[in-house]
């Protein structure tokens, strides 16, 4: 079954947009601190040149052959195996990671004397069963979910911009410029993510075109670019850099 660009637009938000907006941003601002929202930037800018190659890599699968047949008729098994590889550890890796950090984040904003299994538990059951389901449960799951935390982020953002302080953003590049490397390669670090896209277009009914990357990015970008001026804005660079979920604490 088939999908539309927008459907997968939904998945890849969720998966690679709400991972990067609890993972990246803790780092990103222990890395860079006040230049950390110059850093996505900046970021941004490399992002979009980089979308160029993936579209040309696009380009050479029209017929949007799964990964594995697309690798095998040019690479052979052998590096075909290496490769699926990778991807498969770098899944198993992340999912990890991102299932820790929810749990985490549950239990010291909501219940924090519930034991961990007990957390644990229901949602390690709803993600068995929509693995079970495939990509249609998937698809239509974000579909419902992902503007639900779009409209909730939002109203977080608007309604705490009275108790934030914009000056905490400048001066620019007051430290080095070290910090400001060291919050690029955070981002870019995070961006990895979205190769998944490699993995996902055999589901999609039209081909992924340069126009969808830039989109994409852009919009993954803001949802890192978000919550990091808003955490700036709200607690200042230093206190900021030491919350393990700054983007929770708004």
């Amino acid at each position: 079954m088939s999908f539309s660009r927008l459907q997968l637009l939904f998945v890849l938000l969720l998966f690679v947009g709400i991972s990067n907006h609890v993972l990246i941003v803790p780092h990103l601002l222990g890395a860079a601190k006040r230049d950390a929202w110059i850093s996505v930037l900046v970021a941004y800018g490399i992002l979009i040149a980089w979308a160029l190659i993936c579209s040309f890599i696009f380009r050479k699968n029209p017929q949007r052959k799964s990964l594995y047949d697309w690798l095998e008729e040019r690479t052979g098994k052998k590096v075909s195996y290496l490769i699926l590889t990778f991807f498969f550890l770098y899944f198993i890796v992340i999912g990890f990671i991102s299932f820790f950090d929810l749990i985490v984040s549950v239990k010291i904003y909501f219940i924090p004397l519930t034991p961990t299994w007990f957390v644990a538990l229901p949602f390690l059951l709803i993600c068995i069963w929509t693995a079970i389901k495939g990509m249609t449960a998937i698809v239509y799951s974000s579909a419902i979910i992902l503007p639900i935390v779009w409209m909730l982020g939002h109203f977080v953002a608007f309604t705490t911009m009275d108790n934030k302080d914009y000056s905490y953003l400048l001066p620019i590049l007051a430290d080095n410029e070290a910090s400001l490397i060291r919050g690029v390669l955070v981002v870019l670090g995070g961006s990895v993510d979205l190769l998944v896209l490699f993995v996902l277009q055999q589901y999609v009914n039209k081909p992924i075109s340069y126009k969808y990357l830039f989109i994409l990015i852009t919009l993954l970008t803001g949802l890192i670019l978000g919550p990091t001026i808003g955490s700036l804005a709200a607690f200042g660079p230093n206190v900021a850099a030491d919350m393990r979920f700054p983007a929770f604490e708004q």
